[in-house]
């Protein structure tokens, strides 16, 4: 019985963390990346006000996006080394503590850059190395890559 209320009193402290039946994974790429985009703008925006940094759950109750899904895409955006969260001692909770920052100047952080960061962290795969130089297509394929991240570029946060 303390085992199960333990784990009642854990699930309704965090439910926000579970509202909807969405899942970050299951989302079409352009919601991620729009999401991602709206996460870096709030961010960007308020630093560059001066204004205190957001939490992902202010950024949750700003949008009303889905808790879960901004946490994915903070912990998208943190790999692809494009924010970087700070823990702010003075504040109660672990949840309300962890603020976000841009990783670099505002004026280098565009929408091409997210995209060009989120396409080119992680690792390659070996074999596909090894394809791409057989096919003909793929300089195409990264050719049209380079343009419509250049196109990025030109919109800031």
């Amino acid at each position: 019985i303390v085992v199960f209320g333990a784990l009642l009193c854990h699930t309704n402290q965090n439910i926000h963390y579970y509202d909807g039946d969405l899942q970050y994974d299951h989302l079409k790429l352009v919601q991620r990346i729009k999401v991602c985009g709206v996460v870096m703008h709030l961010v960007c925006r308020r630093f560059n006000q001066g204004e205190q940094a957001y939490t992902p759950k202010e950024i949750h109750d700003l949008t009303k996006i889905p808790q879960q899904i901004i946490n994915q895409s903070v912990k998208e955006l943190l790999r692809a080394r494009l924010l970087v969260e700070i823990r702010n001692g003075k504040k109660s909770s672990f949840e309300e503590s962890v603020v976000l920052h841009p990783i670099e100047k505002i004026e280098h952080l565009t929408y091409g850059v997210m995209i060009e960061r989120l396409f080119g962290y992680g690792e390659d795969i070996s074999s596909l190395a090894a394809l791409e130089s057989d096919m003909a297509m793929w300089k195409d394929i990264d050719i049209v890559n380079a343009e419509f991240i250049e196109k990025g570029k030109q919109i800031a946060f």
